[in-house]
């Protein structure tokens, strides 16, 4: 007794034997783009990897929420900075200065509002042109040690030249300016980090020296 084959069954055999080979036929998920784990007794870590640092190694967002609907809020935050034009930027071809007006738009938010005005301001007022147009990648530790000494000798409207605690104001901007570089990845380490302010002595001595 013969069997009669459809063109059907042959088209149904065929798929099957494909699913077999190729898996179940289904498209594949999509990956899941960052994670959030649990992280002590209350705490979740958020994580998102953006690539790799100038030395190599990975960079990754890295932060601790305290909650899910935090976690949750936070790594949807890193997937919009990740997606920003300015991140998609390099160290070479973002400028110090481009990179201050966008720290300042989209990454001061944990800031309060008074500090971040605060650091915006003095950087605009005292951080040159010379120094506004270097590419993070270029930006040397060396060359903001400079400018501290410059703006330690810089004359204020008050009489005398600028107080310590201002040109400390000043770094601390720039550092966390800086630091928000570093955690995208553009920068392996923070060159302001390795910066000091003149001290006492030597600022007599430079004033005693005019």
């Amino acid at each position: 007794m013969q069997t009669t084959v459809s063109d059907s069954d042959t088209q149904r055999a065929f798929s099957a034997g494909r699913e077999r080979l190729t898996g179940s036929g289904r498209k594949p998920k999509p990956r899941r783009e960052g994670s959030i784990t649990r992280y002590g007794a209350k705490g979740y870590r958020v994580r998102l990897n953006i690539g790799k640092k100038s030395d190599g190694t990975r960079a990754q967002f890295d932060e601790i929420a305290k909650s899910m609907p935090e976690a949750r809020a936070l790594l949807e935050e890193f997937k919009r900075r990740k997606r920003s034009p300015d991140f998609r930027g390099t160290a070479e071809t973002v400028t110090l200065d481009s990179w201050i007006e966008a720290y300042f738009r989209d990454w001061a938010g944990h800031l309060r509002p008074r500090t971040a005005t605060g650091y915006e301001d003095m950087l605009a007022r005292y951080v040159p042109d010379t120094l506004k147009v270097v590419p993070l990648a270029r930006l040397s530790s060396a060359a903001v040690n400079q400018w501290l000494r410059d703006l330690s000798k810089r004359a204020s409207i008050r009489g005398g030249t600028l107080s310590r605690r201002t040109v400390a104001y000043c770094r601390a901007a720039l550092r966390i300016v800086v630091q928000e570089a570093v955690r995208q990845g553009l920068l392996a380490y923070n060159v302001v980090s390795n910066t000091r302010l003149a001290s006492a002595s030597t600022r007599r001595d430079e004033k005693g020296a005019l």
